[in-house]
């Protein structure tokens, strides 16, 4: 079997340096022969508290992942240029379930006393919030019911020591490619007791991706072309390859033509403005609070993955290609200039964050995949032959 990588989610750039493997010329291209992981998302949140039952999924793109095992709970798990601190333990897994090789995912308990026993590792732990963290083991209501017991500005130091009681933590396994070659991926998420005091706390929620579409643009009307700032215009096409609330509208068949740029979109997550200019907000757009505690909202990065389902005389510049600078809910795509190129693979990665929130506020991440076909029209195939 080839040699075995280790690589990080969401951060896969460090992941790529720490086992010093050669860094793709183009990293949201994804090749044929190469096991690739698109991202891991944790349900029904990433705001994970001590006692949750948890599901990780992990997609794949690439060679066929046929196997995923070994998997493995760590804490304090860090990646550098010179490899990745951890000390892993083998995950008790409750369930499992394969749609392998798009994706994977199992389910756990993350034991009640994770954050005191790793606390008890760590002699420069504070005794306030050591004893914070084992009062949290209480029950819920015994927890509540003491909290209430205590004057206003006591309890609001509690809950501010609460609210800063966390943990970085990272689930790992190994996936196994149907070329023989396999790869160790561990991803992050931060325990916290957030989700257990929704009442008092801010929970942060994965970002929703609920579409995906193509636009064909008249090529006069491509510069600065923003698909959620726009009015309506007759001369733009709008075709859905993933739409959640209204299956029927998708069609993943692309025609492509002459004089045409075209754009991929998704579902931006914050808000957009529909086709009669009303402005859509997202139910899932999280708030958080500044100093002055006024609500401050969200952002979220955006990456593209795109696979070609032909590969035609090898020949990487004649084939989709994907402009993704701008880490956006939307990236200009370039059809094949090669018309025998005619399926092709689209993924999506929404990461979101909140700059001015303690540092291990929860990372949440959507990912979507679509497949298609390009139609050419008779005049492009004449202008490509």
């Amino acid at each position: 079997m080839k040699q075995q990588a280790i690589i990080s989610i969401p951060l896969l750039v460090a992941g790529f340096m720490a086992c010093q493997l050669p860094f793709p010329a183009d990293f949201n291209r994804i090749e044929e022969k190469k096991l690739r992981v698109i991202g891991v998302t944790y349900l029904p949140t990433p705001d994970v508290a001590p006692g949750d039952t948890v599901t990780a999924r992990a997609y794949f793109a690439g060679n066929k992942v046929i196997k995923v095992d070994n998997i493995a709970l760590a804490f304090n798990a860090f990646g550098d240029e010179t490899g990745v601190d951890f000390v892993e333990t083998p995950l008790t897994l409750i369930a499992s379930q394969s749609w392998l090789p798009d994706s994977f995912q199992y389910t756990f308990v993350l034991p009640d006393s994770v954050i005191v026993r790793e606390f008890n590792r760590y002699p420069d732990i504070s005794p306030a919030r050591d004893s914070i963290a084992r009062l949290l083991l209480q029950p819920k209501d015994s927890v509540v019911s003491y909290l209430a017991t205590l004057p206003e500005k006591d309890r609001y130091e509690k809950m501010d020591m609460i609210q800063k009681i966390s943990l970085w933590s990272s689930t790992l396994f190994t996936a196994y490619a149907k070329n023989g070659t396999s790869i160790r991926v561990f991803s992050y998420f931060a325990v916290r007791y957030h989700s257990r005091f929704p009442e008092y706390l801010t929970v942060n929620h994965n970002p929703s991706l609920s579409w995906m579409a193509v636009y064909r643009v008249p090529r006069s009307n491509a510069m600065g072309f923003d698909p959620f700032f726009r009015g309506p215009d007759a001369a733009v096409f709008k075709q859905y390859l993933f739409n959640a609330a209204y299956p029927d509208s998708v069609d993943t068949q692309v025609v492509i033509d002459t004089g045409c740029s075209y754009f991929l979109a998704c579902d931006n997550g914050i808000q957009y403005r529909d086709s009669n200019g009303v402005i859509i907000r997202d139910t899932l757009w999280d708030l958080e609070t500044n100093g002055d505690g006024a609500p401050v909202h969200e952002s979220y990065t955006y990456k593209w993955f795109y696979q070609n389902g032909e590969m035609v005389a090898n020949n990487m510049d004649s084939l989709l290609v994907i402009d993704d600078y701008a880490s956006g809910p939307f990236a200009e795509f370039k059809p094949p200039t090669t018309t025998a190129m005619q399926h092709f693979s689209v993924w999506v990665a929404v990461t979101d964050r909140y700059d001015g929130s303690f540092r291990y506020r929860p990372t949440g991440m959507a990912v979507k995949g679509v497949s298609g076909e390009f139609l050419y029209t008779d005049a492009y195939r004449k202008q490509y032959p």
